[in-house]
């Protein structure tokens, strides 16, 4: 009787990554290497800029609207938080101060849980930090009304631009092999853009708002 062997091999292999779609991963890494260096660079120099805009001169909703874009993504989130804090803490100091405090005790409890793709988590978080800072403040004021009225305004604003930004960053940061975006990064870019030209116009360098700020506006509009 002739005896026959049979040996299962078990091969492992490699999952299958889909190359004409992001590359989605739901934290990043503690590091960053290589090219992402640069979209680091490219998105803390906007976080100073969006750190110094603001809305008719009394609504500052743009900072922590910026901030909560990178609830739970470790190192983005600090570098956004400090570029954040250097554009804005030499306005209004109590204010900008209780506002990047807020976000960070968010970050440190609830933000940390929150994945990349779960933008109502990430807005309503960067919500409550808008309405925990505007809050305090309203208080240090004596409690007037209009402070709090302010407060509510702004929670409002800062989830609509975060929702409305949040595609923006997923194209900038996400790896693709074809860099094309679709309408709602698109729309993301645009809101990116247009809050980094607002805060530059509010750099009281002259020859920044007479020399360099009409040419990125004038291309802002060629490109919407």
């Amino acid at each position: 009787m002739e005896k026959t062997e049979i040996i299962l091999e078990q091969v492992a292999q490699e999952p299958v990554v889909r190359q004409d779609v992001p590359f989605y991963t739901e934290k990043v890494a503690k590091r960053i290497h290589g090219k992402d260096i640069l979209k680091f660079v490219l998105l803390c120099a906007m976080g100073i800029c969006w750190g110094k805009a603001e809305m008719i001169h009394i609504l500052r909703p743009m900072r922590i609207a910026y901030i909560s874009l990178f609830f739970g993504e470790g190192i983005l989130f600090w570098g956004a938080l400090i570029s954040v804090g250097l554009g804005c803490v030499a306005d209004v100091p109590l204010r900008a101060g209780a506002a990047l405090f807020a976000a960070c005790a968010i970050q440190l409890t609830l933000g940390r849980f929150v994945d990349r793709e779960e933008m109502m988590k990430k807005a309503l978080l960067g919500a409550f930090a808008m309405a925990l800072s505007s809050v305090f403040y309203a208080i240090s004021k004596g409690g007037l009304t209009f402070y709090f009225a302010i407060a509510a305004v702004e929670s409002v604003l800062v989830v609509g631009i975060s929702l409305l930004a949040q595609r923006g960053v997923i194209f900038l940061w996400e790896k693709r092999r074809v860099p094309i975006p679709s309408r709602e990064e698109t729309l993301g870019l645009v809101f990116l853009l247009g809050g980094a030209i607002a805060g530059l116009s509010a750099i009281e360098v002259p020859y920044l708002r007479q020399g360099i700020l009409p040419c990125f506006l004038a291309y802002f509009l060629a490109t919407c």
